[in-house]
């Protein structure tokens, strides 16, 4: 009888610890389940801009704090306010890229680009997100995250424009140039009226020396490019005609834009070199006058434009060009060459071989320089022949 009562008062210690374990327990559900439901807890009934009632729970007033603080251009507070909302409800992407454009404004870019994470983390598949993401990454500098993230695009869709010109940007930052172009191509495709991405590729067709390409990408961009883009991309393609040798379209191009932007030396320069190569030095000399009072510190025009004096037998004046040429340039061989040249065709042999002394050492010119000494001796020695014939 004993061991029934003993046995008896355990279980009933022992249901009764189970009824104290489940009320315990109880309590405390009730309690999250309690701040959960405050959480949702309708606080607000507002009407949207199209006059229907929304009711705003707790974290709906958090998140509409936050957007008023960031109307305010408060941005660490917008942030704070944000933080509560993401914990309260880590799947709200709209909180997580509001936190990513505070960061942005704070320019704390890889901040940005982890609260573009999270969003993405909700939403795989929102290209929108992605390439918000992408081009944060790019700019912070995380070239590795924005190739993931761009190559993440491209499985969604493979013409994806924002994936294609972006990853053709990182790739020509980097020196991979055909993969760039590659890229850029794909851009393109995705978008035919881009510009910019047909002056990229231009570049690039340059630095590896492919002309024809560069040329050609740079007359379909000129083709369909708005004003206000069009004179720079002009000057682009009359420098690549120049580079392929294509000088009666260069001088067409230049001679436009002489006209049109009348202010920049470079477009007189590349005019008279453009005539120069067509053997056309006396219309040269007018465009290359142009551009040394525009950039009187430019030197190389007043060596081109000491030659066309050269050309046309007015070798004082060409000499007067290459002395003010002197007076400006850090490299002073080519004008120093350019000056014997007027001297040669002068006669004035010893004088020619003078001037060319002073540029034997230059890197550029000095071999051309100790040959025109040598010839300039033969050229005496001819010439004094001949008046003792005479």
């Amino acid at each position: 009888m004993k061991r029934n009562l003993i046995a008896l008062s355990i279980v009933t210690l022992v249901c009764m610890s189970f009824v104290a374990l489940q009320f315990t327990t109880s309590c405390a559900s009730t309690k999250i389940s309690a701040q959960e439901k405050q959480k949702k807890k309708v606080l607000k009934t507002t009407t949207d801009e199209k006059g229907f009632q929304k009711e705003l729970t707790e974290v709906d007033m958090m998140y509409q704090t936050a957007k008023q603080f960031m109307t305010a251009k408060q941005w660490e507070k917008a942030i704070v306010e944000l933080e509560r909302v993401v914990t309260a409800e880590k799947h709200r992407i709209e909180a997580w890229s509001d936190m990513a454009d505070c960061y942005i404004e704070l320019k704390a870019l890889d901040k940005a680009a982890e609260s573009y994470r999270q969003a993405v983390s909700v939403r795989p598949d929102d290209l929108s997100l992605l390439s918000l993401l992408g081009y944060t990454e790019l700019r912070a500098g995380e070239l590795d995250n924005a190739i993931g993230t761009y190559n993440n695009m491209l499985a969604l869709d493979s013409l994806n424009y924002d994936a294609n010109v972006h990853l053709g940007f990182i790739y020509d930052k980097r020196e991979e140039l055909d993969r760039a172009i590659s890229f850029y191509s794909k851009a393109l495709k995705a978008n035919p009226e881009d510009v910019p991405t047909m002056g990229s590729m231009a570049k690039i067709y340059t630095k590896q020396g492919k002309t024809d390409l560069a040329t050609a990408m740079y007359e379909q961009a000129v083709e369909k490019a708005p004003e206000i883009q069009k004179r720079a991309l002009q000057a682009k393609l009359g420098a690549s005609y120049i580079a392929n040798k294509q000088f009666d379209k260069s001088a067409a191009v230049f001679e436009e834009l002489v006209v049109t932007e009348a202010d920049k030396p470079a477009h007189h320069y590349n005019l008279g070199i453009s005539y120069i190569m067509l053997k056309r030095h006396k219309e040269a000399i007018p465009p290359l006058t142009k551009c040394t009072e525009l950039k009187p510190d430019f030197a190389p025009a007043y060596q081109q434009l000491a030659a066309c004096y050269n050309e046309i037998a007015q070798y004082m004046k060409a000499i007067e060009t290459v002395k003010k040429g002197l007076e400006v340039a850090e490299s002073k061989a080519a004008l120093q060459v350019t000056w014997a040249t007027s001297l040669e065709k002068m006669k004035r042999f010893d004088e020619a071989i003078e001037i060319l002394q002073l540029a034997v050492n230059d890197p550029q010119y000095g071999d051309y320089a100790k040959k025109q000494i040598e010839r300039q001796k033969k050229l005496k020695i001819r010439e004094e022949k001949l008046k003792e014939q005479y």
